[in-house]
């Protein structure tokens, strides 16, 4: 039985000239693949068509014979098969695309076969069909065998799990893309480029130069190889894109350094990083390697680090810092000593540090061979043999008054009490004379190796001189001692003398007085209100070496530092002090020169190639005990009382009362002047109270010294490697020169830690102590906590950065 037609459905064929429309049946041209109408008759009743199509119970079917060439998506068809949207119908040298397939209509679109042509993609020509409303069951009664046939409702559920699928996908995309939308950026100023950054514990994306992330607190972790991690904390969200600076650092290279087997420190841009021979870890980076070894000079290279772990070899040739010095005498056995320690016995092999050596070689008896010897680092040299003939005789020569001059041949040996060698056999004219008095002379024999000694009472040639002013009960004081009330007449020798008059309440009178023998002298004065704190008292003196002093009025001020202030140490505890009495200080440092007037044989030596030693350089290499020696030689070429008293252990301690003898300054006073406090604009640095460092103001550890020190002042230069000589940069406001730079200054003061917070006046510092007080940055400062004036520091030996100037007060207590 054949199933029932779908009388009102209908076949719609689209072409590229328009649209036919047929039947519910149509059949194929089996040459040509036309269609026609079942009911056309122009069709030869006995052509049998290779194919057909027809509706059937709300549904299409497609009926061919298997002899024929026709194919349903490419599959034979050989029976009758359902037909559905999307299918393609090839029949001879046609395909037809179904376009829709709805139970009323068959929409079909022709293409004609040519060559290799064939049939466009499915999705660029088919629309989508929606299903109908409702899923209707349709008997289609016996439907005969249909070949490739698949079950509507199988080919449903197909369709509509892959619909399922298709939307679960689109949602998911929906999703992935909504949660991209609430991402934000963080610009990235990363180095280097390529490294990698993440969000710790929560979701990142990097792109570019941006990292993406959801709004809140990140903590941005960057890493890469041969590279150290870093770490920064970004806030995101708001108004403005979140910025992070991540720039990593490489990894330290490994440095394998041969020195030939000299242990040596190696330093990079003055930081130690180890001892070398062996391998070091060096940061990456252009580097100055500095290479430090007892006994040898210091080496520096210039090296690029590659970094990230990589190897680098270096080779380093150390140059010794000392030669050999062979000494032979007559006769052998002779002691040597170099720089006053033993160093063996004739003939020696003595190997010393480069430099100006003292070395001196002695032996019971004989005469003592003294020399100064310029030591070339790496040079061999020999010394001798040395001749020692006879001992010298040794005598020691005393004076009432002391403080005379001893000259022997008319050549000056010292100030009395002094001890003089003199060469053996021969008679000596020793001479001692002072100004004042009439000279001393005596004949002396010398016998070799014998001791003896010369006391001389000076004859005084006594002027009259009258001291007169106002007030007229003013004490009259001479020398240190009082000779009485004003107005005075008294008879002193014709030499120089220092007067003074005082009276409390008053500022003193004080004066040099300088008498010649047969004319009398006058001298008035007149004592001046407090308020006047210069007094009578010259602004400025020069004593007979040539050390200029300035007069400093004193006054009140708060030192030490703030607990808060930058840079602060410690032992920089902030107090009161006040200065009463005006004193002198030294305008500059005391030289070699002026140094060696007092001991012809001190060397201040010198740092690396470059000398310390020179005559206008500061002395150094000084200890406290030789700065006090120095200022009690200087008072007594002054004819002031001396300023220190010696006591047991080599030490000195200031005299009570405190005279105005040549002193070392006080902390209090050498604070108060660096800083110029006077001047209303306490200094902090030596040109004022900020950073940065401003070049031209003082000697310190500069650009130029680079390969000396090793570590230096960023972007400073000076010009001066080591010492300079004093007063080469300006003053400070009150007129003293380099009490920042240049050496380091001894001061009176032994040096405490921790400073009591208590108010004091005229301050001279604790009885006791281990060590003195060093104020002031010297040449090999080279960090802005040395530059600060409130600096200071403790020392107990001689330093080749450490030097002084002297104080003196205007007037005795």
């Amino acid at each position: 039985m054949e199933p029932s037609r779908s009388l009102d459905a209908s076949i719609v064929l689209r072409t590229a000239q328009g649209e036919m429309r047929y039947g519910a049946r149509v059949v194929f041209d089996p040459m040509s693949g036309l269609m026609r109408s079942d009911h056309d008759d122009a069709a030869p009743p006995e052509a049998q068509p290779p194919a057909s199509l027809r509706a059937a119970s709300g549904r299409w079917l497609f009926d061919a014979t298997a002899e024929n060439r026709v194919s349903v998506n490419g599959l034979p068809v050989g029976g009758a098969r359902m037909i559905t949207a999307g299918d393609v119908i090839t029949v001879a040298g046609a395909q037809l695309l179904v376009e829709e397939a709805t139970p009323a209509t068959l929409a079909l679109r022709r293409f004609d076969l040519v060559g290799n042509d064939t049939l466009p993609p499915v999705g660029d020509s088919v629309r989508t069909l929606a299903p109908p409303a409702e899923d209707l069951p349709i008997d289609l009664g016996e439907l005969p065998s249909i070949e490739g046939f698949v079950a509507p409702r199988a080919r449903r559920l197909a369709r509509s799990q892959w619909n399922y699928a298709a939307w679960a996908m689109a949602g998911l995309l929906l999703l992935v893309l909504g949660l991209f939308a609430l991402l934000e950026p963080i610009a990235l100023d990363l180095k280097p480029g390529d490294a990698s950054v993440k969000s710790a514990g929560s979701f990142s994306w990097q792109s570019a130069s941006s990292v993406f992330v959801f709004p809140g607190e990140h903590h941005l972790r960057a890493e890469r190889k041969g590279y150290i991690s870093a770490e920064t904390t970004v806030k995101v969200g708001g108004p403005v894109q979140a910025h992070a600076l991540i720039h990593l650092i490489k990894l330290p290279g490994k440095l394998d350094v041969d020195t030939g087997g000299v242990v040596a420190e190696i330093s990079a841009d003055g930081a130690r990083l180890g001892r070398v021979p062996g391998i070091v870890d060096v940061p990456a980076g252009d580097r100055t390697l500095t290479f430090k070894a007892p006994r040898y000079l210091d080496h520096v290279e210039r090296l690029t680090i590659a970094g990230g772990g990589e190897k680098q070899k270096l080779k380093v040739a150390l140059k010794p810092s000392f030669a050999v010095v062979s000494i032979s005498s007559v006769p052998a056995g002779a002691q040597v000593e170099v720089d006053g320690k033993a160093a063996g016995t004739t003939p020696a092999k003595i190997e010393m540090d480069a430099g100006i050596r003292r070395v001196q070689v002695s032996s019971a008896g004989l005469r003592q061979w003294t020399s100064s010897v310029v030591v070339n680092a790496g040079v061999a040299q020999s010394i001798g043999p040395i001749e020692l003939g006879a001992a010298d005789a040794r005598i020691t020569v005393r004076s009432v008054p002391s403080g005379a001059q001893v000259t022997t041949g008319g050549s000056f040996r010292g100030i009395t009490p002094v001890t003089i060698d003199l060469s053996p056999g021969v008679s000596h004219a020793v001479t001692v004379t002072r100004a004042g008095y009439a000279p001393w002379v005596r004949d002396i024999f010398a016998e070799a190796g014998k001791e003896s000694s010369l006391d001389a009472r000076l004859a005084a040639l006594l002027v009259e001189v009258r001291i007169q002013g106002e007030p007229a009960d003013a004490e009259v004081f001479v020398n240190g001692d009082s000779r009485g009330k004003a107005p005075a007449s008294l008879a002193l020798p014709a030499s120089r003398h220092h007067v003074e008059v005082r009276k409390e309440g008053y500022n003193p009178f004080v004066t040099d007085l300088a008498l010649a023998p047969g004319i009398a002298r006058t001298l008035d004065f007149k004592l001046v209100n407090p308020k006047d704190v210069a007094g009578n008292s010259p602004q400025k003196i020069t004593t007979k070496s040539g050390i200029k002093l300035l007069i400093v009025p004193g006054g009140t001020y708060q030192a030490g530092t703030d607990r808060r202030e930058q840079g602060r140490r410690p032992n920089e505890g902030p107090h009161k002090v006040t200065l009463l009495r005006p004193f002198y200080l030294g305008e500059r440092e005391i030289t070699n020169a002026q140094f060696r007037q007092f001991r012809a044989t001190h060397n201040s030596g010198a740092a690396g190639t470059y000398s310390l030693d020179l005559d206008k350089q500061p002395v150094s290499r000084v200890s406290w005990e030789e700065a006090a020696e120095f200022c009690n030689w200087l008072s007594a070429q002054e004819g002031l009382p001396p300023a220190y008293q010696p006591r047991e252990g080599g030490t000195f301690v200031l005299s009570q009362p405190i005279s105005n003898g040549f002193r070392l300054p006080t902390e209090a006073e050498w604070e108060y002047v660096a800083r110029a406090i006077s001047t209303g604009k306490p200094l902090k640095y030596p040109w004022g109270a900020e950073l940065p460092v401003v070049s031209g103001t003082a000697n310190v550890g500069g650009a130029e010294a680079a390969g000396l020190l090793g570590a230096v002042i960023e972007g400073h230069r000076d010009e001066f490697p080591a010492a300079a000589a004093p007063a080469l940069f300006a003053p400070n406001p009150l007129g003293f020169y380099d009490l920042a730079g240049n050496v380091s200054e001894w001061v009176n003061d032994r040096y405490l830690s921790y400073v009591p917070s208590t108010a004091v006046t005229d301050p001279v510092g604790p009885e006791d102590g281990k060590s003195h007080a060093v104020r002031g940055s010297s040449w090999r400062s080279a960090t802005t906590v040395e530059l600060r004036f409130p600096w200071r520091e403790g020392a107990v030996e001689p330093s080749d950065v450490i030097g002084f100037r002297v104080a003196r007060y205007v007037a005795a207590e």
